[in-house]
């Protein structure tokens, strides 16, 4: 349908060119340097218009060729382009899909319980958990309890927590470097509850806190 409008198109142009030379050209009369007659300046503009005619329909037809080409190419474009939407779409899908199971899985991670691992043996002069969970850095924590210790050392960041002699927590992301001793030298009731066993003389009760 396009083709055919673009031919017709042509010949429109065609005859108004034909028409435009025809009325507009004007010859001069060499012998009386005035304008010659209409009927021999009709003559002869037809004759340029013969001559003239081929050129003018090989110009047309390579306008026309080159809009048929553009033609072609947007089309391409265009169809580049939905094709480049569709695989932005579909991957905006996906990463959405991403960050929502990467947020569900930190979510559970973070309030998922944590996990008792163990008695582990601890001293004064190289703590195998640096960091005191409580204020200025210090170990003590008012009213001891497990799930005290934990909680301060999953906010500060920390993947472990060591609850000690009744009182006293500390936090880190390694621990074992002094060893693991017997659960039952973890004997010290925790002050905030005494159901609950906070460590020992030196001996840390760690506890798993964050699990990323």
């Amino acid at each position: 349908m396009m083709l055919l409008e673009d031919s017709q198109l042509v010949s429109k142009m065609i005859l108004l060119l034909t028409i435009s030379v025809m009325y507009n050209i004007q010859e001069t009369d060499g012998s009386t340097g005035g304008t010659c007659g209409k009927k021999v300046c009709t003559r002869q503009d037809l004759g340029e218009i013969k001559e003239m005619l081929p050129n003018i329909r090989e110009e047309v037809n390579t306008q026309t060729k080159a809009i048929v080409n553009i033609k072609e190419e947007l089309s391409k474009m265009k169809h580049e382009i939905s094709s480049y939407q569709a695989e932005m779409k579909r991957d905006i899908s996906s990463l959405k899909a991403d960050v929502r199971s990467d947020i569900l899985a930190l979510k559970n991670a973070i309030l998922k319980p944590a996990h008792y691992i163990g008695c582990f043996a601890d001293s004064l002069s190289s703590r195998d958990l640096p960091n005191g969970a409580g204020t200025g850095g210090f170990p003590h924590i008012d009213a001891m309890t497990i799930a005290k210790c934990n909680n301060v050392c999953r906010s500060q960041g920390f993947k472990y927590a060591g609850s000690q002699f009744g009182e006293q927590c500390f936090c880190g992301n390694d621990f074992g470097s002094q060893g693991k001793v017997a659960d039952s030298e973890c004997n010290v009731k925790c002050q905030g509850n005494s159901e609950e066993v906070c460590g020992g003389g030196f001996r840390n009760s760690i506890h798993l806190v964050r699990y990323f």
